[in-house]
């Protein structure tokens, strides 16, 4: 039997609409007190006290995180039309299938829809008109409405409509592309506005765990910015990852096919340039604390490689590192902008182009996303050319034929056996 959470704010209304429901669904709340607690939390999600409305978003995400509901049923007018509930979608991140009930279906669908663009995200959300008296609803408009929820229902199947986590996956090159696609089914094209994505169903063991949205927005951290900030009004992701390639700067460290998870990430480029000098000004960026310290963990394991699609005949490993980010593509140790490195930077171990400008565009959005995870993920595709090999060599070619796709398949591995883990550890996965 289907689960629905239903948001109502009025009592009356409450009970019918539980009679409504009675013997087709498991709703909650089903019980008086269980009804007056989840009004009175969502009363005071607008609450001018903070500490009140982060608790009460807090306990209401508890509620449901423990009840799974399939199906969301709320009252557009909670309590006021300031707290509506396109409102409560945005503040507690529903993003599953919904029905709103209005008694104002014909002035309000405009505006109802524009709310719901405006928010991004993969919203499914439907309205439903309502009787102005709900009390003296007669038995045959209560089979209209329930006929309706199970027409609704019906494209339950439909994953892009389930309450799974939403995660952005950008990538600069058609390779980085191409690996983080392979690991996705049921995939849709979806236009936004000119600007196009995918989207498919992650899944492990036959267990959903997160829609996913990719798109390969170019090289360069100006692009990477853009891209990430349109990325995020339009999907309202729970997560947003970039992953891609990398060219390590200590064969040490990282060699081909080794993924580098960086602590932080300079923007080299940062600085005055004087009279035949440059003076640094470091300016850097990190990821999200959590998917950090998951990354720490899950590299001291072997369980990530188990994702890698081609198999590698070397030995690889994942771990945490520094990177540093520019628009320059490095081919030489010593060139201009090596030699910046090497004074100011000297500890990073890789570089790439896009890594700063996406965290940067990633952390600046301000307290409502700032539950949302941000992670980097780099293959390393090459190893930047110091000029000699071991044997004193001169213009030496440190790059395999497959680079780009060796390095792209372990990074875009080692990105979803992250997102796969987080979302184990929060108990996000759908059985």
């Amino acid at each position: 039997m289907n689960k629905v959470f239903i948001f109502e704010d009025n009592t009356a209304d409450w009970r019918v609409e539980c009679d409504i429901l009675k013997d087709v669904y498991e709703y909650y709340p089903k019980e008086v007190d269980e009804y007056n607690e989840v009004r009175n939390c969502f009363r005071r999600i607008q609450n001018e006290n903070k500490k009140i409305r982060d608790e009460s978003k807090r306990r209401l995400k508890e509620i449901i995180n423990i009840q799974k509901p399939d199906l969301y049923i709320m009252d557009y007018a909670l309590k006021t039309l300031s707290l509506n509930a396109v409102t409560v979608c945005k503040e507690l991140e529903i993003n599953g299938l919904t029905v709103i009930f209005t008694r104002h279906h014909k002035d309000y669908m405009k505006v109802i829809d524009e709310q719901v663009r405006n928010m991004g995200g993969l919203y499914n959300i439907n309205i439903i008109e309502k009787p102005t008296e709900m009390h003296r609803i007669t038995n045959d408009e209560k089979d209209q409405i329930l006929n309706k929820i199970n027409n609704i229902m019906s494209t339950l199947n439909d994953y892009t409509k389930m309450n799974l986590p939403v995660v952005v996956i950008l990538t600069a090159i058609q390779e980085e592309y191409i690996g983080v696609k392979q690991y996705l089914d049921e995939i849709i094209e979806d236009n936004k506005y000119g600007t196009h994505y995918e989207i498919g169903l992650f899944a492990v063991d036959n267990n959903r765990v997160a829609k996913v949205i990719i798109r390969e927005c170019g090289a360069g951290n100006t692009n990477a910015a853009q891209e990430t900030e349109r990325a995020i009004q339009y999907y309202n992701p729970n997560m947003i990852l970039f992953v891609g390639i990398a060219g390590s700067r200590k064969i040490k460290d990282f060699n081909i096919g080794d993924v580098i998870c960086p602590n932080k990430i300079y923007s080299y480029e940062a600085g005055r340039a004087e009279n035949n000098s440059f003076m640094a000004r470091p300016e850097l960026v990190q990821m999200s604390y959590v998917f950090r310290e998951m990354a720490k963990s899950e590299r001291r394991k072997e369980d990530w490689k188990s994702f890698i699609k081609t198999p590698i005949e070397y030995n690889i490993k994942a771990d945490i590192g520094i990177v540093a980010s520019g628009e320059q593509l490095i081919e030489h140790y010593n060139s201009d902008v090596g030699q910046i490195l090497t004074k100011y930077y000297n500890d990073t171990q890789a570089v790439e182009m896009e890594g700063f400008g996406f965290a940067k565009a990633a952390i600046n959005q301000g307290y409502e996303k700032s539950a949302m995870m941000i992670g980097i993920i780099r293959g390393i595709s090459d190893i930047i050319n110091s000029g000699y090999d071991t044997n004193g060599n001169d213009n030496v070619d440190n790059r395999p034929h497959n680079q780009k796709v060796i390095a792209s398949n372990t990074a875009a591995a080692f990105a979803y056996w992250l997102v796969y883990k987080i979302c184990e550890e929060n108990q996000l996965i759908i059985k």
